[in-house]
């Protein structure tokens, strides 16, 4: 029987996925609740998908799958971020367990000691393809009260002096207000007005949207685009009149620095938006129980693959 989300918890994690049968049975059924689909061919129909009798002189492992209509074999894990790991699907579970019930992130270093996996690599690129899963696939426009601001990545390094130039990432950021709201950021080559009118114009529906944002000549273009635009000047400091206010995006953006600090002391240019996919993903997702939260992120598995090769920058996504 696969369990609910609600059922799901760290209590009893351990006796729903006590072996890798069990982790299957439930990436089973969660990537194919109306039966098995061919990855090769798409193939839906359940008389041309056959399960193979596990059977170690042939090689047959447990949890093969035989598609007729392509003469194909395949398991559950084929075509998403598990293929090709030699980790045991039920530490995999607990690995999506462990990353997205904590709000403020848990290093590789973490997840290798729970796991008792064997080097702090296969820790290290097990988050990243997690992270990897999580990328933001919800592309629907926000619309209401919008906080809209930028802020800069980056630390000085050893022995930088004052006024020295820093090499930062800047992070564009949309929070909608609201208890069940959700934000968009995204990392860009530098702030400038045209990024930053492309960033907010893909992202909201201008017709239904009241922007906030501080006294930056940045948002005066994007602004005069909404149904209005309201300004809060920190240079006086003044940070709030009334409701005008950019608190919301201005604590995304210092609880996502505190758990950069906190948590993995650091993070390179290249690897920020895969850092900024998964806590994004976890402050949109944040009213949802754990359980429910885990099974979103396993959902979001398949069709996404990512390799041990040298980052690439990702910034015009």
């Amino acid at each position: 029987m696969i369990p609910t989300p609600d059922a799901v918890s760290l209590t009893n994690i351990f006796s729903l996925f006590p072996d890798e049968d069990a982790a299957r049975n439930y990436i089973e059924a969660v990537r194919w609740p109306s039966g098995p689909v061919c990855p090769h061919c798409g193939c839906t129909e359940r008389e041309k998908v056959a399960r193979l009798k596990p059977d170690a002189e042939k090689k047959i492992r447990k949890g093969l799958l035989f598609c007729v209509a392509c003469r194909k074999q395949f398991t559950c894990t084929v075509g998403t971020i598990f293929e090709d790991s030699h980790i045991p699907l039920n530490k995999w579970l607990l690995a999506f367990y462990l990353i997205s019930s904590s709000k403020t992130g848990i290093s590789a270093l973490a997840i290798q000691r729970h796991l008792e996996l064997g080097s702090y690599r296969t820790a290290w690129f097990l988050c990243h393809r997690v992270r990897h899963a999580l990328q933001n696939s919800d592309k629907s426009p926000l619309a209401g009260i919008i906080e809209a601001d930028e802020t800069y990545f980056g630390h000085k390094g050893r022995g930088s002096r004052r006024g020295k130039a820093v090499k930062k990432s800047t992070v564009l950021a949309l929070v909608q207000r609201g208890g069940s709201a959700r934000a968009v950021v995204k990392p860009a080559p530098k702030a400038n007005a045209r990024d930053i009118r492309r960033f907010v114009m893909k992202n909201v529906d201008p017709k239904r949207t009241v922007l906030h944002s501080d006294e930056s000549k940045l948002y005066v273009t994007p602004g005069r685009m909404m149904v209005k635009h309201e300004t809060v000047n920190h240079s006086i400091e003044e940070y709030a009149r009334g409701d005008v206010t950019t608190n919301g995006v201005e604590g995304l953006f210092a609880n996502f620095k505190t758990s950069i600090v906190g948590i993995f002391h650091g993070v390179g240019h290249d690897y920020l938006p895969k850092y900024l996919d998964s806590y994004l993903w976890t402050f949109n997702n944040r009213k949802k129980s754990d359980g429910a939260k885990m099974l979103d992120a396993i959902q979001r598995t398949e069709g996404k693959r990512l390799t041990l090769e040298a980052p690439k920058r990702d910034v015009k996504r």
